[in-house]
């Protein structure tokens, strides 16, 4: 396997692929000089990616903290030929009712419940939970510690931030993000910024 990413993300991803059974052959990145990941090299930026699956490399897995450039990214490799399977952490707990969208990452501690979807390219992170009868969108990311309560719908490439809680039958629409350790009460706009306990929309001036 690939992983594409270089960052902090990336040493979790490496790691995960690992438990998940494996060899990663290294990282992409446009910094080809940087340091090995948790023991895998940088091999290049994304240009060596068509020689990699000429050479039956197939697998590979997006290590980008950006949701809009991780599902960008996914979509490319998809296109291009490359397998980008589910990622799920050996101590992370799933429903056997839970559904995995392609390139998913599940990481150390986490928690899905019953009749959760779980779209394209989203990361669930490090102690992160979501009840039953979740429907996370394309591209989400429920960072670690953060808490979905029972029937929330995430839409596309919603940032739901470190601890923040988002109460039972929420709807956070495409884009927007809930800031870390907030508490979502009532449905959040598309595209919006929302903060505080309970959360608040932040105008585009970033004031209330």
């Amino acid at each position: 396997m690939v992983v594409i990413g270089a960052g902090g993300h990336a040493k979790v991803v490496v790691d995960l692929a690992r438990d998940n059974g494996f060899e990663v052959v290294g990282c992409t990145d446009p910094k080809v000089n940087g340091p090995a990941v948790v023991g895998a090299p940088i091999i290049g930026d994304d240009t060596v990616l068509e020689g990699l699956l000429a050479s039956g490399v197939t697998f590979a897995a997006v290590a980008l903290g950006a949701n809009s450039l991780r599902l960008r990214t996914g979509r490319r490799l998809q296109a291009s030929g490359f397998t980008l399977p589910a990622l799920i952490s050996p101590s992370a707990t799933l429903s056997p009712s839970v559904r995995l969208g392609d390139g998913v990452v599940v990481m150390a501690g986490a928690v899905i419940n019953a009749d959760t979807t779980v779209g394209d390219f989203a990361i669930v992170n490090t102690l992160a939970g979501v009840d039953h009868d979740g429907v996370l969108g394309h591209g989400v990311h429920v960072g670690p510690g953060a808490s979905l309560s029972g029937s929330v719908r995430l839409d596309d490439e919603v940032l739901i931030g470190v601890g923040a809680t988002v109460l039972p039958n929420i709807h956070i629409r495409a884009g927007a993000i809930l800031g870390g350790g907030s508490v979502a009460v009532r449905d959040v706009p598309a595209g919006a910024t929302a903060v505080g306990s309970p959360a608040r929309i932040l105008n585009p001036s970033g004031q209330e």
